[in-house]
């Protein structure tokens, strides 16, 4: 059995309380008697602190003058932190603090505040216990944004709460997140990001444009003028998600930002926080440039922030958009130091994993990045998406164009599958170019997320007009979710989620991206049959630990050379994504207990059979042997 001990989270580590005694570290600080500010500026002579009294509008009560100490300038007075906000002047241009921790409207302005008046009632008591991870991709928006559930706090953190029903009686928001199954939710980014106005947040931005690294995005908070209240409300989300035994799973995005030259790293020190060659900013991420993760300050400055996320917000996981621009040595540090993060060890609880990507055109970086070539050289406790499986299973998605996959009836994807299914640790066996993981631990297994076509926007377009495509997309989520690794579903997925065909809705409105709860009662039996799914993952105790998976799994054998059987402790799996029947049998077993097909499934078993067991063209099967 999975049995771990509760994260506690502890207080004050690296909060503005001890941030003072760090000389090292920029950002502000504060004690009972005084107020530190810290800025790091190598190549300035003059930088000036100025004070406001609001988030947004009005001009600054106090401008003053910060003193020169080597590369950093400082500036401390008296008082106690009380909410008011401040900005420097570098160099006669203005710009928030790129370590503030909290922040005014649109992110212009950072915030002095007293972080323990954030904390909402029974914080001090938030804990979580660690649990084998099954991943809902999701972003914060598209959960509550249907008007068809008429909710007053739509989009917004506040969404999260229990006793919301559809029209029709059906569970919605954290019940339905709870009642799937689910033991993780992946956020989509929400630190503060600069594509949306926060005063005027109607048009819409999945986030992958950072503003800030250091507080939450205003646009979801009932007040973004008040930087406390984004923080209080983001810290009840997740208080609430973990009351219903639901981790945190934090999407950053620490391989560009959303400006350049305008940005606050760039305008306190120029030209060290970014890739740069012969004066010009490289772009392996397609977004204008990249952040030289490899630079000691750097690194730095992204492990601090990770730390704050961690013990302040109390988040149970990070997954880093386009990973493989980050270099190797960065993320294993980034490992260490949030291994050693949390009392008793717990950090090494804490999920990591990321995009073995880079973007378009690849980096110009002179050191090993963390990506599908160096998977090696990465700390194994770093998962990473598989890019094999996920073709395999819904075939390849190429600027618009698609070709089939195992579960629309490409019988050559087979082995892409198989590679997948069995932990890809093995991968290479089958071809030189399929991802191979050091343990089944580090393989996400998906069949989509927010990039792309949803898995059955995939099916219907690669299967126009076909009775098949529900039965496909079932398939695909089967394999998802029995396979060695950790399963990751797109939110809505369990009742076929449709963009109508959009590969890319980053930008686009609500209506395009919202979760359909219309459509959630509408597929309700197949929420039910992915749920159940889910069950039966968490009844096998193999998936438990899947650094030590491997030795309880087995291929067995079934009269079809393109269709899929295997063993996972004692239970039976098979895929059969060909137009022929499959005979699975095992030796020494002869019956067993069904527990899903391709039809229904149930966590307390469907019926006895006995093996052989025949498996229908296009039909899945699980069952718990029986000696």
């Amino acid at each position: 059995s999975y049995v771990k001990d509760k994260i506690f989270y502890p207080k004050g580590v690296i909060g503005p309380e001890s941030m003072k005694k760090n000389n090292e570290l920029p950002g502000v600080s504060y004690s009972e008697e005084e107020i530190s500010f810290r800025v790091w500026a190598p190549r300035e002579q003059k930088v000036m602190l100025n004070l406001y009294r609001a988030g947004d509008s009005c001009t600054p009560y106090l401008v003053e003058p910060m003193l020169k100490q080597g590369e950093y300038f400082i500036r401390t007075m008296a008082g106690r932190p009380d909410g008011f906000y401040y900005t420097y002047t570098v160099n006669d241009r203005e710009t928030i603090d790129p370590y503030a921790k909290a922040g005014g409207a649109n992110g212009e302005r950072g915030e002095v505040l007293d972080f323990r008046k954030t904390d909402p009632d029974g914080w001090e008591n938030d804990s979580f216990t660690p649990q084998p991870p099954v991943i809902w991709e999701l972003h914060l928006r598209d959960f509550s944004a249907d008007p068809y559930l008429d909710i007053p706090d739509h989009g917004k953190f506040s969404a999260f709460r229990n006793g919301v029903k559809t029209k029709n009686g059906f569970t919605a928001l954290l019940d339905y997140v709870k009642e799937l199954g689910v033991t993780y939710v992946h956020f989509l980014p929400l630190a503060d990001f600069g594509s949306i106005d926060e005063l005027n947040p109607f048009n819409y931005n999945w986030g992958y444009d950072p503003q800030n690294y250091g507080f939450p995005e205003g646009s979801y908070s009932s007040d973004p003028r008040r930087g406390e209240v984004r923080i209080r409300e983001m810290k009840e989300m997740i208080l609430k998600l973990h009351q219903n035994g639901i981790g945190v799973i934090l999407d950053v995005v620490f391989n560009h930002t959303y400006k350049t030259y305008e940005y606050s790293l760039e305008r306190t020190a120029p030209g060290a926080y970014y890739r740069m060659e012969n004066g010009k900013f490289l772009d392996g991420s397609g977004c204008g440039n990249e952040l030289a993760t490899e630079n000691p300050p750097v690194r730095k400055f992204i492990i601090h922030n990770l730390l704050w996320w961690l013990q302040e917000y109390h988040v149970d996981g990070f997954r880093f958009d386009l990973m493989g621009l980050i270099d190797v040595e960065t993320m294993n540090e980034i490992r260490t130091a949030i291994d050693n993060a949390l009392p008793n060890g717990k950090g090494k609880d804490i999920l990591l994993y990321g995009e073995p990507w880079g973007g378009f055109g690849g980096s110009g970086a002179k050191v090993p990045l963390a990506d599908l070539y160096h998977i090696d050289k990465i700390d194994e406790r770093i998962a990473l998406f598989n890019p094999t499986l996920r073709d395999g299973i819904r075939g390849v998605e190429s600027f618009g164009n698609l070709w089939k996959g195992y579960i629309q009836g490409e019988e050559g994807c087979a082995d892409k599958v198989r590679s997948g299914i069995e932990g890809a640790i093995h991968a290479r066996n089958y071809s030189p170019d399929f991802t191979q993981v050091q343990s089944p631990a580090q393989q996400i297994a998906y069949a989509s997320c927010h990039d792309g076509f949803t898995l059955f926007d995939c099916c219907k377009e690669s299967m126009p007009d076909s009775p098949d495509v529900y039965r496909a997309h079932r398939m695909g989520l089967f394999i998802v979710l029995s396979a060695l690794g950790i399963p990751l579903l797109m939110a809505g997925e369990e009742f076929f989620r449709t963009k109508n065909g959009c590969a890319n809705s980053y930008n686009l409105p609500d209506s395009v991206n919202q979760l359909d709860w219309k459509r959630r009662e509408e597929f309700d039996d197949n929420v039910r049959y992915v749920a159940e799914l889910i069950a039966i993952r968490k009844r096998n105790p193999v998936f438990c630990d899947l650094a030590h998976a491997q030795a309880h799994f087995e291929w067995l054998p079934c009269g079809n050379p393109q269709a899929i059987a295997y063993r996972i402790g004692k239970f039976v799996y098979c895929v059969n994504g060909t137009k022929e029947e499959a005979f699975v049998h095992m030796a020494s077993v002869e019956k067993a207990v069904l527990l899903a097909d391709g039809k229904e499934a149930s966590r307390n078993g469907l019926r006895e059979i006995a093996l052989p067991y025949t498996v229908a063209p296009g039909d899945v099967f699980v069952a718990e042997w029986i000696r």
